[in-house]
């Protein structure tokens, strides 16, 4: 299927593993056209947005699926106290990555959330303190970043999920999509990439090798005593190969990684100032920057290219790439659950942002390329060579990443 296009027709017998994700949602977008009076902005961004009694609402959902986004295998190969930290930190990433995952796209469009509710799958087999477990680590983050929980349901299920929807405010009345890059635009990015798909790929090595035990650390900081990316920032019984691994490039290193993938933060402060300050398109960095670079091509009708030395690594993910012998760029474009936000801005404007995000955050923003006129499409120059850059992130049902 070419890029940015639809399907004209669905076959009857198409499955969607063959299909895609991608391919399902512009056949949705079609279905529930034309958006009824209120509806501002539709399906096809980070988030929709309503007029409500006049004033203009975002609204979005995410969910988290056990098998799908997180599998709790990692507690159940130590035993005893091990165990139960492992668990326990486990199921409050969970919970802390199914509400941020949400709040994220309301970050994306330069808003701030307002109320939630949730949805929670639990098997009958779940303990009843990790149910209350899992509610009490969702109202933290939602209250950490202003957000509040008011309803929601549970239920019953084979397996765990939790599904969480959002509304929040815009930004005294503005928002950004994915869909307003012009050509003569740069690419900014806030943090570093790389370090969550790092911490990832540390988590299956250790599944597979013989687990890892994650004990808990109180958090003292952020205004929460109960919940912040700290409480994970210890690893206890590491298994040999990622010991010597600590031992040779720092055990700071592979906590960054993990933190960075178990307890994502999004960056909402970031995203205001981005909006207020003439940012043109953004999109926050949850499947891949080469994934939501293609997006905001497609959104803009643009071409975007970017320069692959200026692409901002983590130090975690160049470490450990570095003694696996792998290449850190591979994780920093398509890794996923970063968070961080992606966006295009006139030349003028570009360095303006970029400061006041610096100065009033301390979040680095990164200028990656820049945006020009043509048919949509991602390219990569890496020295004197341009190729073209596909999004090969993740992509429900067709296998765990486009290729």
């Amino acid at each position: 299927m070419k890029r940015c296009s639809r399907i004209k027709k669905e076959k009857s017998d198409l499955r969607l593993e063959e299909a895609g994700e991608l391919s399902l949602i512009r056949v949705f977008e079609r279905l529930f056209r034309p958006s009824p009076k209120g509806v501002i902005l539709g399906i096809g961004d980070d988030a929709s947005v309503v007029s409500v009694d006049g004033r203009k609402t975002i609204i979005t959902t995410d969910s988290m699926v056990e098998g799908v986004h997180f599998s709790l295998r990692l507690a159940g190969q130590n035993s005893g106290a091990a165990a139960a930290h492992t668990r326990s930190t486990l199921l409050r990433s969970v919970a802390h990555r199914a509400i941020a995952s949400c709040l994220s796209d309301i970050a994306a469009m330069g808003g701030r959330p307002l109320y939630g509710v949730v949805s929670l799958g639990l098997p009958g087999s779940f303990l009843f303190q990790e149910a209350v477990l899992l509610a009490r680590t969702m109202r933290d983050v939602s209250r950490k970043f202003g957000g509040s929980i008011v309803g929601g349901d549970t239920v019953e299920s084979d397996a765990l999920f939790i599904s969480a929807t959002f509304i929040g405010a815009t930004h005294g009345g503005k928002f950004v999509t994915r869909g307003g890059g012009r050509p003569g635009d740069v690419v900014l990015v806030t943090g570093e990439l790389g370090d969550s798909a790092t911490g990832l790929a540390l988590i299956k090595k250790a599944e597979v090798s013989g687990g890892i035990g994650l004990e808990p650390v109180r958090d003292h900081d952020a205004g929460s005593r109960r919940l912040g990316p700290r409480r994970m920032a210890r690893l206890s019984g590491l298994v040999p190969e990622l010991r010597r691994l600590g031992e040779t490039i720092g055990a700071r290193a592979i906590e960054k990684a993990l933190r960075k993938h178990l307890f994502p933060e999004p960056r909402f402060e970031e995203g205001r100032i981005a909006c207020g300050n003439g940012a043109t398109s953004m999109i926050d960095i949850s499947d891949g920057l080469a994934t939501e670079l293609d997006h905001l091509a497609c959104s803009s009708s643009v071409q975007i290219e970017i320069d692959s030395a200026l692409v901002p690594i983590g130090a975690a993910s160049v470490k450990v790439g570095a003694h696996f012998g792998r290449d850190p760029l591979a994780h920093a474009l398509f890794g996923g659950e970063e968070y961080e936000l992606l966006f295009t801005a006139p030349i003028r404007k570009a360095l303006e942002i970029s400061e006041a995000i610096t100065s009033r955050t301390g979040t680095k923003v990164t200028r990656i390329g820049v945006v020009k006129k043509g048919k949509p499409k991602v390219t990569l120059r890496e020295e004197d060579s341009v190729r073209p850059l596909r999004p090969s992130g993740y992509e429900h049902f067709s296998s765990s990443y486009r290729r």
